[in-house]
């Protein structure tokens, strides 16, 4: 699933809960930095646990535990 919701992916996230937890999409979304308070707890939460997450850098894929926020690479694989 590729989301450019614009601060909005959250609620597109909590909306498609169920979808997550059964099926396991791939996810890869922005995660624009002055909206990352929604965001974050959201992708970093015991639901969402058992994705990986990779900070997609200018170097490629950089795997971490949780996601952040950043202003120079924005994009997250999980």
């Amino acid at each position: 699933i590729k989301m450019d919701c614009e601060g909005a992916e959250a609620a597109a996230i909590r909306g498609m809960k169920g979808v997550l937890q059964h099926d396991w999409p791939h996810l890869i979304m922005e995660i624009i930095p002055r909206f990352d308070g929604e965001i974050l707890p959201v992708l970093n939460s015991p639901e969402l646990a058992r994705y990986r997450k990779f900070h997609v850098t200018d170097e490629g894929l950089v795997e971490h535990e949780k996601c952040f926020a950043s202003y120079e690479n924005r994009d997250w694989l999980l």
